[in-house]
C-alpha cells in the first residue's frame, strides 16, 4: 500500500521580473516540473548544506579538543 505523502505547506516568494526571467529559463532548460519544484530543491540543498557545514564545524571542534588534549599531555 502506498505511503501517503507529507503535509506540504504554500508561502510566497516575491522576486523581480529579471528574476524571474532567469527562473523561467533554468526551469525550461533543466526541466524542473515548474518554478515550485525548482525552489523546493534549492530550499532542500540549503538545507543540506547547513546540516552538512554543522557537521564540519563539530568534527573541526572536536579536533581541537583532541589537539589542545594531546599538547597537556605532552607538556606534562
Amino acid at each position: 500500500m502506498p505511503r501517503s505523502l507529507p503535509k506540504r505547506y504554500e508561502f510566497k516568494v516575491f522576486v523581480t521580473e529579471d528574476v524571474l526571467a532567469q527562473i523561467d529559463e533554468i526551469v525550461r532548460d533543466e526541466e524542473y516540473n515548474g518554478r515550485g519544484d525548482y525552489a523546493l530543491t534549492l530550499i532542500r540543498q540549503d538545507l543540506a548544506d547547513r546540516k552538512r557545514a554543522k557537521l564540519i564545524e563539530q568534527e573541526f571542534a572536536l579536533m581541537e579538543d583532541r589537539n589542545h588534549k594531546k599538547q597537556k599531555w605532552v607538556r606534562r
